[in-house]
């Protein structure tokens, strides 16, 4: 049977093709070869019996089903080359004959990359977003820095809101000690809300070496069920308390946080600083904004395999978050009260507009004929190489094959989306766009289109 591919709809194609006796052979000899030492037959020591006597004493089948994972694989890889389709997902397999003799005639149904139907996609029109750091932006600023170098004083006073304080604790329920309820020379800023509500706002007022209880009532979603919305008492001490001191606003402020000698230069160059990030996250903004509309203009139909793999990527980035944080996932789903399958319901329509995003720049890119080339690579390579303290040979040996495909779809991704907003066409914002960003927001932006870091297929 020769190939015969067959669209079923739904960017999904039907695909008929055979697996020759020949082949099958060769993928029989080579399951029995990997599994001999499997076999015991009477007579001769395991895994020393001949595939004949082996078929003989277990049955002509015992190696077809290693055969096929063997051969099958392989032969749909070569169909899926020929046939020049681009599968998005595992192929659903339907044997339809299966004879050692004559060979196996299957049928496979599977998911493809959906057609792009491109839009407008050079030339957007944009406005110009303008970009002002004010004296209160600037203050603000230096009001983070006074608070980041600020400095803990021992005081001899009673707990204010905002004092870091050290207690000891003990809490119970109808008189009774629960498990974690307990804790000496314990850390805690008043005011921070880390403790159950209504704890920390008596713990204002005490004196070091006073002694206090201290009611309070679990909240009803609290994670520990057993204490949810119960009523607690905790017995408390009070150490020690330190306030917060913060420095004089002058020169010798600036000399102790920055290079500078004076607090007017260091104004300034908090100014330079707090525009340059201005204007990068503004220029972010616009292109997330124009990258929206090229995809809004784009006619997809998105395959479901597709999402869910997008899915898929994006929460094991959470995971990955959660990990550097010290949780783990299964326990951030018990706190929150999720089950994976609301996450991965959250997550569906970013994961949608993701894959949109990088098909249709994929589409771009093929129309553009934008591609890596060896001087992009050889580029990064060079400045990746010198970072890692390693000889350009020795990076791409440490990254393999598969990383060197994902840095050349990479680069022609990144390529591509530098050739979409180098033709952004900037215009004067209008007056009534003007006159409503002086006015008082009444409704939350729109979020931003996230650019996908899914992998793209560039050309080699």
């Amino acid at each position: 049977m020769g190939n015969k591919v067959e669209k079923i709809g739904g960017n999904k194609v039907k695909i008929e093709f055979s697996i020759s006796p020949e082949t099958f052979e060769d993928a029989i000899s080579r399951a029995f070869a990997k599994n001999k030492d499997k076999f015991s037959v009477p007579g001769f020591r395991k895994g020393k019996a001949p595939r004949a006597i082996v078929e003989k004493h277990y049955g002509d089948s015992v190696l077809f089903e290693e055969a096929f994972d063997i051969a099958f694989p392989e032969e749909y890889a070569k169909v899926v080359e020929e046939t020049k389709i681009d599968p998005v997902a595992h192929p659903e397999i339907d044997i339809t004959s299966f004879d050692k003799a004559k060979g196996i005639d299957i049928k496979v149904e599977v998911f493809v990359k959906p057609e792009v139907k491109l839009g407008s996609y050079t030339g957007v029109e944009a406005s110009k977003k303008q970009v002002k750091i004010t004296e209160k932006d600037v203050n603000e600023e230096l009001n983070r820095l006074l608070e980041k170098n600020a400095r803990w004083e021992a005081v001899e006073d009673e707990a204010k809101l905002n004092d870091r304080v050290t207690i000891d604790y003990s809490g119970s329920v109808d008189g009774v000690k629960f498990e974690g309820g307990t804790a000496e020379k314990q850390p805690l800023e008043l005011g921070s809300k880390t403790f159950i509500p209504g704890f920390e706002e008596q713990v204002v007022g005490m004196k070091i070496g006073e002694e206090r209880d201290i009611k309070v009532t679990f909240p009803k979603e609290y994670h520990a069920k057993e204490l949810a919305g119960k009523e607690a008492v905790f017995a408390v001490k009070l150490h020690d308390i330190k306030r917060k001191e913060l420095d004089e606003l002058d020169d010798e402020f600036a000399k102790d946080v920055s290079e500078f000698e004076t607090l007017a230069e260091l104004k300034k160059d908090i100014k330079k600083r707090l525009k340059a990030e201005a204007e990068k996250k503004a220029k972010e903004e616009t292109e997330d904004e124009v990258l929206r509309k090229i995809v809004d203009g784009c006619e997809i139909d998105v395959p479901s395999p597709m999402i869910e793999l997008q899915i898929d990527r994006q929460i094991e980035r959470l995971e990955y978050n959660l990990m550097y944080q010290g949780i783990k996932l299964e326990d951030y789903l018990k706190y929150t009260g999720t089950k994976m399958e609301d996450l991965r319901a959250q997550h569906e329509d970013t994961a949608k507009s993701a894959v949109r995003s990088h098909l249709v720049i994929e589409a771009i890119a093929k129309k553009e004929d934008i591609e890596t080339t060896e001087e992009d690579l050889n580029k990064f390579f060079k400045e990746e190489s010198k970072k890692a303290n390693k000889t350009v040979e020795e990076y791409k040996k440490l990254i393999g094959s598969d990383g060197i495909e994902n840095i050349t779809a990479r680069l022609a991704f990144e390529k591509t989306l530098k050739f979409i907003f180098d033709s952004i066409n900037y215009v004067e914002q209008k007056k009534e766009e003007k006159a409503e960003k002086k006015a008082p927001a009444t409704s939350t932006a729109k979020k931003s289109a996230s650019k996908t870091g899914a992998k793209t297929t560039a050309k080699k």
